[in-house]
């Protein structure tokens, strides 16, 4: 027996406004989750180029020249302790 046959004439009316109800809660969900989604990975390439752009310069411009940077370490390293700091030579390599 179907819906239609044993049930009151108003129950069809209250299950198919249910039915539209939820297809309509879906669709929305559905519309939501995609766009949370579009941006999550918007932002986690935006990250991974990010992270990239900073991986590479501390590989090919900050390493290769951390000499450079000597004096500026040695009077950050002696605010820090309190006390004088020398650093005869500051060596960084890169071995993969």
């Amino acid at each position: 027996m179907s819906i239609d046959q044993s049930s009151p004439p108003g129950l069809r009316t209250r299950l198919s406004r249910h039915w539209w109800a939820a297809r309509l809660a879906y669709a929305k969900f559905n519309a939501l989750s995609h766009h949370a989604l579009r941006w999550l990975a918007r932002l986690l390439v935006l990250a991974y180029f990010i992270f990239c752009g900073l991986f590479l310069t501390l590989r090919y411009a900050i390493l290769p020249n951390i000499d450079h940077y000597k004096g500026d370490i040695e009077r950050l390293t002696s605010q820090v302790v309190g006390r004088p700091v020398t650093i005869a030579r500051v060596y960084a390599s890169w071995d993969g």
